[in-house]
């Protein structure tokens, strides 16, 4: 089921462009090609556009375990949705639970970026902590191996674990390794 809009978003700071633009239709044009593109089936996009402040980069990733059809229509989604929230932002970040979507008037292949950020805080209590992170720690462990060792274009692991002091509780990884 498609997602109308991300859960979470942003919109940069990096400038404004103007209504039928180079920059807008560069913008169009890469975000039409990254949410309909069918040659890729593991869940990672990167496009761009254009040439010096008309150049328009894009990345998109969905979660390991959504299938292409899924993973392209909550791409598509999100970027009506970015397009609406942030009408002439150069810059744009979208979270929903299937994908992620980004596009930037600056260069965002290959670089470490810790910003914009989200985190997400459990807000129930856990009444044993000790035998919480007896289970929680093993299950992160393994999800990290498991998501490490997978295929060049697919990190990804979910499991769950479960322990009568502790509560129940799901946890997934998803390791992004940009080469």
């Amino acid at each position: 089921m498609a997602q109308p809009n991300p859960q979470y978003y942003g919109c940069g700071k990096s400038g404004n462009f103007t209504t039928n633009s180079t920059y807008q239709s560069n913008l169009d044009s890469t975000l039409t090609s990254i949410s309909s593109d069918t040659k890729i089936n593991y869940g990672f996009y990167n496009d761009s556009s254009g040439q010096n402040t008309n150049k328009v980069n894009a990345i998109a990733l969905c979660r390991g375990d959504k299938k292409p059809d899924i993973c392209r229509s909550c791409i598509k989604n999100s970027s009506q949705a970015l397009r609406n929230l942030c009408p002439s932002q150069k810059e744009a970040i979208g979270w929903s639970d299937d994908c992620m979507l980004r596009y930037s008037n600056r260069s965002i292949f290959g670089k470490m970026e810790f910003n914009p950020e989200l985190i997400l805080f459990n807000v129930n209590n856990v009444s044993e902590v000790t035998q919480f992170n007896q289970v929680l720690n093993p299950l992160l462990a393994s999800l990290t191996s498991r998501a490490a060792s997978g295929d060049s274009l697919r990190k990804f692991a979910t499991g769950k674990a479960s322990n009568r002091a502790a509560g129940a509780f799901i946890a997934s990884v998803f390791l992004v390794l940009f080469w």
